[in-house]
């Protein structure tokens, strides 16, 4: 049997690099020579916004599956992904309506379990801080991520998917009543708002997200990773959020993620397999970043090109506007050079690769102090984009 293709694809900056395209543009690339491809979800949440655009016409915004969905690749949710049943049920709908699929799903029974009632703890935490804010989803990550570090409401999927459902209605009107109340005490908010005090106290929340929780189980197949992998030639590990965002970033908290974004969890996985692995590490032609916290290079966006459109990151009342800044190559390839020297520090079988997006705003090159040919040497490959559509990407 051949080795298998593996695809690390990582944001290089502060997210909203274009990681949605990237990944796609690797799934399309097994599906056209008929490879079977597994599309990998190995951190963060829901709070993703990948976008996806296909010649047909479609378009989707990826949350909560893989951004090689439309390429029939199946999507993986890994141990260190949190999945949200309410996002999953809305997105599976949503592609079958509107795009005409249904995805193929399997999933760690080790993963953890967003609630209505995190999200509403990210929510009531991020709008006390008011001008203050950390620049959050609202998605609530984070809370979920403490939730099962710091209480004993830590239930996997699969133990979630077993119970019955008076088991799970007991343990979810606890963390509704009980943990959110001590979790805000915690941010010194003494008390619940009233109006996320009426969504708890509604029996139709906590019956809607049972229903959302046995619709996928059902919809879902319960797998470890090294089970799967043999059946497909082709892996590509979507990483979440960019590489400055790290949960152990210090240099940024707290102003961070709440997961790994680096490559070293990916290769990690598959240190077992007899594989070839690719780090795709994808950056616009300049910087971005949605969200509070340090952009150095930070400008207006007329700087760049007044032209530029934007239509997944748009204004919000947690993260606010997109911000924009110049290409810096230090500040990229201090990140990038150490992320790889850590991966490969415990495998020496990668090609390090670089995914140039949005050229088509900058005339075709990068939008800062250097050139695309001053980065290219530090990369096996690079591809290059200048559209939005995975058909016009250019590597060598």
């Amino acid at each position: 049997m051949s080795k298998i293709e593996v695809k690390v694809v990582i944001g290089s900056n502060y997210g909203d690099e274009c990681k949605g395209l990237a990944t796609h543009y690797f799934c399309k690339s097994a599906k056209d020579r008929s490879v079977p491809c597994l599309n990998v979800l190995y951190n963060g949440g829901c709070q993703r916004g990948h976008t996806v655009h296909m010649n047909d016409g479609r378009k989707h915004v990826f949350h909560h599956f893989g951004s090689g969905s439309f390429d029939n690749a199946d999507t993986y949710f890994d141990r260190d992904f949190m999945v949200n049943p309410m996002m999953f049920v809305d997105e599976m709908n949503e592609l079958y309506h509107f795009g005409g699929i249904r995805p193929i799903c399997f999933i760690s029974p080790e993963c953890r379990v967003t609630t209505p009632y995190d999200m509403f703890i990210n929510q009531i935490v991020e709008d006390s801080r008011k001008d203050k804010r950390h620049g959050s989803c609202g998605f609530g990550i984070w809370e979920t991520k403490k939730r099962y570090e710091l209480s004993n409401y830590n239930l996997t999927f699969s133990q979630i998917a077993n119970n019955s459902d008076e088991e799970n209605i007991r343990y979810l009107s606890s963390i509704a009543y009980d943990y959110v109340k001590d979790r805000l005490m915690v941010y010194g908010i003494d008390s619940i708002p009233s109006d996320y005090m009426s969504l708890i106290s509604t029996d139709g929340l906590l019956n809607h997200y049972l229903s959302d929780i046995r619709y996928m189980q059902a919809s879902v197949i319960q797998a470890e990773f090294p089970t799967l992998v043999d059946s497909y030639g082709c892996v590509v590990f979507e990483g979440a959020q960019g590489l400055e965002l790290d949960e152990d970033n210090s240099k940024c908290m707290p102003y961070i993620t709440a997961s790994k974004t680096t490559s070293l969890t990916p290769v990690q996985r598959v240190l077992d397999i007899d594989c070839d692995i690719e780090v795709c590490y994808v950056t616009r032609s300049y910087f971005t970043r949605h969200g509070t916290g340090i952009l150095p290079t930070e400008c207006d966006m007329q700087n760049i090109n007044p032209s530029i459109q934007d239509d997944t990151n748009l204004f919000n009342r947690y993260q606010r506007n997109i911000r924009y800044g110049l290409f810096n190559k230090e500040e990229f390839l201090s990140r990038v050079l150490k992320d790889q020297s850590d991966s490969n520090s415990v495998s020496c079988n990668i090609k390090p690769s670089v995914f140039i997006s949005h050229l088509n705003y900058t005339a075709g090159d990068i939008a800062g102090d250097c050139r695309i040919s001053d980065i290219a040497k530090y990369f096996h490959c690079v591809y290059l984009s200048d559209s939005k559509y995975a058909e016009d990407v250019r590597g060598n």
